[in-house]
């Protein structure tokens, strides 16, 4: 007997061919159809470019061979990135003991990891669409990606602390597929986000692939490839919501994956339960290190509007 005899006995064989044919045809027919609108929605995709500079930089820190000197000359070149970079260094986010003043001292005392979380940080921020749609606007949203940043950080550092920094940029940047969803998506994503806000136990990736056929996770996984940011940072992006089976992002990104953009009680205290639970942390312990971190993006949010 089959798998299928056992759920439906009270069906004859052939009859019994006959649904299983049916309901391939339908999962193949909806399967098609998602892919359809993803090739839809790529081939009217125009993706902004990074500046020289940027581009320039990070190549540069994906590079054994260059010295941190080589690549503060070139941060110097471009005014507007050199002061930028200073002041985020200097910002309550990364949490140096003294003001660095000058560029090579900055860049020396951050190391490549952390280097290359501002650069990004920077470029996306500026390449980004405006996002301005049903209660969500640029404030909002990097107030949000800034406090995951420096939380997944924060609970990196205790579950796996080599990947600090590949935490806070991965939590920075995880969503930054919306702004690009509400821009080419307009109204129909609009009223996604509002069915989110409405409902606190909804998930967006499910509410997204009801309603356009595809999730900002795969939106933010092409967008990161076309961009050829670091692998780390495009698997994160790609499956930061939280399947332990499947997922290849860091556990810091996506325990941070549950927090909303309006941060409400629901996310929040789900997150608590799942550091509690599957990661070991006391209520007390965990509800202090995000305190700590939601002070430290207040901040860090403010240079990224």
């Amino acid at each position: 007997m089959s798998c299928w005899e056992a759920y439906y006995p009270f069906l004859p064989t052939k009859c019994l061919e006959g649904r299983i044919k049916k309901m391939l045809k339908l999962f193949q027919k909806k399967k098609k159809q998602k892919s359809e609108n993803l090739d839809q929605f790529i081939a009217g995709f125009q993706l902004p470019s990074f500046p020289a500079t940027v581009m320039s930089v990070l190549s540069m820190l994906r590079d054994a061979d260059i010295s941190m000197k080589a690549i503060a000359q070139t941060v110097q070149v471009d005014p507007g990135i050199n002061v930028r970079v200073l002041t985020m260094v200097n910002s309550a986010a990364f949490g140096l003991s003294s003001k660095i003043s000058n560029i090579q001292h900055a860049i020396t005392l951050l190391g490549k990891s952390r280097l290359e979380a501002i650069v990004l940080s920077l470029a996306v921020k500026d390449t980004l669409p405006k996002l301005r749609v049903n209660g969500h606007d640029m404030k909002s949203f990097w107030l949000a990606a800034a406090r995951r940043a420096a939380l997944a950080r924060a609970i990196a550092r205790h579950l796996h602390p080599q990947t600090q920094s590949e935490a806070f940029t991965a939590g920075l940047l995880q969503d930054m597929a919306i702004p690009f969803l509400a821009k080419y998506k307009g109204m129909q994503y609009g009223r996604v986000l509002s069915d989110w806000d409405a409902d606190e136990s909804t998930k967006l990736e499910e509410l997204e692939k009801a309603s356009l056929g595809f999730d900002h996770q795969q939106i933010g996984a092409m967008v990161a490839q076309k961009w050829k940011l670091p692998d780390y940072l495009i698997e994160s992006i790609a499956s930061h919501h939280f399947d332990p089976d499947r997922s290849e992002a860091d556990p810091a990104v996506k325990i941070v994956s549950r927090l909303k953009t309006h941060t409400d009680h629901t996310s929040f205290d789900e997150m608590v339960h799942l550091c509690c639970t599957k990661f070991g942390f006391s209520k007390h312990e965990i509800t202090d290190i995000v305190k700590k971190a939601f002070d430290d993006a207040e901040d860090f949010s403010q240079m990224l509007q």
